[in-house]
């Protein structure tokens, strides 16, 4: 049964990019870093995001993948963190 649950987990991430706003999208991502070792499947849902609805804002000097970059960082992060916590050996 746990062999479905990252597939799944994956899909699910896919339709939250297609069909709920960006920010759905980034959380059900950060949850996913957070459970699955290396889950670069949120930040592949997370780029089609910004590439299908993003919009380069003149107070990040016309970027469009603003979102991707945030999300980068926050994924570095969660796994640096699960290396050095309890959590990372689960």
């Amino acid at each position: 049964m746990s062999q479905y649950i990252r597939p799944l987990y994956g899909v699910f991430c896919l339709v939250s990019a297609l069909l709920f706003p960006y920010w759905v999208t980034f959380f059900v991502a950060a949850v996913g870093y957070v459970l699955f070792d290396w889950y670069i499947e949120g930040v592949l849902a997370v780029v089609l995001t910004d590439i299908l609805f993003g919009v380069p804002l003149m107070r990040f000097h016309q970027i469009l993948l603003v979102g991707t970059l945030i999300n980068i960082i926050l994924f570095i992060l969660i796994e640096l963190g699960k290396r050095f916590t309890r959590y990372g050996s689960v």
